[in-house]
């Protein structure tokens, strides 16, 4: 009897959680690449509506947190594009963990990126990843920024993108 009434509290408390929207993430998607097919056509939308190459934006989501709009990082980067929350409180983004509003918000905040530096994607990523101090550093002398390991691996996957969509992020 007790089993059944502690069974019974594990169940409605479990139904208050989800319905009234307390539950904190989506759960993880089975594979990156079924959370890579769940999302990519809200990727494609909010690089469109930034002006930016969509494939940097499906990029970033499999480096950053292969494609688990839960995922948060020890800093505290939440969802898909890793957007900490005063950045996402900055502009005005909404639940990091919700993958549209932190697809849009990533591709906002790369899309202003990409203009700051004039287009060009090494000192953008490097100032997503790191905050632009640095990166403003190294652009004003036309140096290499900091951040060349995620630049590298970022550039690269959106090149498998380009050729072959969530096919590019393997299992």
């Amino acid at each position: 009897m007790r089993r059944r009434r502690a069974v019974a509290v594990v169940v409605a408390v479990a139904a208050f959680v989800v319905l009234s929207g307390c539950a904190s993430a989506p759960p993880r998607p089975a594979s990156t690449k079924a959370g890579c097919g769940t999302y990519i056509g809200l990727a494609q939308e909010a690089a469109e509506r930034h002006g930016i190459d969509w494939a940097l934006v499906a990029a970033v989501a499999t480096v950053e947190s292969k494609w688990h709009p839960g995922a948060t990082s020890r800093a505290g980067a939440r969802g898909l594009m890793q957007v900490m929350p005063k950045t996402g409180a900055r502009l005005k983004c909404g639940d990091l963990y919700d993958p549209d509003a932190n697809l849009e918000c990533g591709a906002r905040l790369l899309g202003r990126l990409m203009r700051r530096y004039d287009g060009q994607a090494m000192y953008a990523l490097s100032a997503y990843a790191a905050g632009p101090r640095d990166p403003d550093r190294a652009f004003k002398t036309k140096a290499a920024p900091p951040r060349q390991r995620f630049i590298k691996r970022v550039l690269e996957l959106a090149g498998r993108f380009r050729e072959s969509g969530c096919a590019a992020v393997g299992r």
